[in-house]
């Protein structure tokens, strides 16, 4: 009876070790996985960015933005040079530069002077820690421009976690970036086109682009019966603007394509905006009801073909933003317009 006792004993202690070695195993197989998913991005990560493969070689800032355009990497063809905002979402293990950290370096604030650049934006090095969630290392490119120096572009250092400019004809490595959703899935509001002193505003697009890409979507957008939809001048879109009296139509600040032109960047002063609204805003600033995170281009080009003018209806304002960056988009049609197109 012993010995029966004794065997029942035995296999029951090797099926528990068998069972707690086989999920030893899953478990590590799926925390692999997990691992290589991320680090080859196939899978789309929680902010909805997908990366690809680091480029094999080094490249200028100028060839960078082509390689990403002309990849096709994963069944996909929408590859871009990330933004210092995208690229600084790889960043991990610093307060200051990673994502939501105390360096103002921004393309959607539109932060990107030489002055935004503090100590904040400094990085370190600690023996051990690597600063990039996909575990790269040195300078990468990004898309976003020095505001205020010509010839140079933002990029990050994973090295140290640094946020600093460089000069665009020298070489670093790139990772490309699309957007996971799928735009051709996406469906706009059910509403219809919004007329506003004889001018009719489509709805928003139900994804941002950048600025030559919301040009081609106006140009094709068939909505509401109409079909002559074109991306507005920034003087038309200043008629979208209520309660900031420098920026709205007919308001003092200067940046206008008719009746007087002024579109060069220095047609920009402080009467252009107004206070920030941190909070939801409920369209404040808006005639059509857009809140806070919403930025709008214009089809009107400042005397530099990087930058095109925006409004920006988190404080009301007229600003400047690089073309290659991706934001919100409303089209109007040449129903009855007082501007030049």
């Amino acid at each position: 009876m012993k010995k029966i006792f004794y065997f029942f004993v035995i296999l029951t202690a090797i099926f528990l070790v068998i069972s707690c070695n086989k999920k030893e195993e899953a478990q590590q197989d799926s925390s692999t996985n997990k691992y290589l998913k991320t680090l080859f991005s196939k899978e789309p990560s929680k902010n909805d960015l997908q990366w690809s493969n680091k480029a094999a070689n080094q490249l200028d800032w100028y060839s960078a933005g082509n390689y990403c355009k002309n990849l096709n990497e994963g069944g996909f063809s929408d590859w871009k040079l990330p933004n210092i905002d995208e690229l600084r979402t790889l960043i991990q293990y610093n307060s200051g530069t990673e994502t939501g950290g105390t360096c103002k370096v921004s393309e959607k604030s539109r932060k990107l002077s030489r002055k935004n650049r503090t100590d904040d934006c400094e990085g370190s090095v600690e023996e051990g820690i690597n600063y990039n969630k996909l575990g790269d290392e040195g300078w990468f490119w990004s898309s976003s421009v020095v505001s205020d120096s010509s010839g140079f572009a933002w990029g990050v250092n994973f090295q140290s976690a640094d946020v600093d400019f460089l000069p665009a004809n020298g070489s670093q490595d790139i990772r490309c970036v699309r957007h996971s959703a799928n735009k051709a899935s996406a469906k706009p509001p059910q509403t219809e086109p919004v007329n506003i002193e004889s001018l009719l505003w489509s709805n928003k697009a139900p994804y941002e682009m950048n600025r030559q890409e919301a040009i081609n979507y106006c140009k094709k957008l068939n909505e509401g019966g109409f079909s002559r939809w074109r991306l507005p001048s920034i003087g038309e879109l200043r008629r979208t603007i209520k309660n900031c009296s420098g920026s709205q139509y007919e308001g003092s600040c200067q940046v206008s394509a008719y009746p007087n032109k002024c579109l060069a960047h220095n047609c920009w002063s402080k009467n252009c905006s107004c206070d920030e609204i941190e909070s939801h805003n409920q369209g404040y600033y808006s005639v059509l009801g857009d809140d806070e995170t919403v930025v709008l281009w214009s089809s009107s080009r400042t005397d530099s073909s990087n930058f095109g003018w925006i409004v920006d209806f988190s404080n009301g304002g007229i600003n400047l933003a690089s073309t290659n960056i991706n934001l919100n988009v409303r089209c109007v049609t040449p129903y009855i317009s007082d501007e030049s197109y």
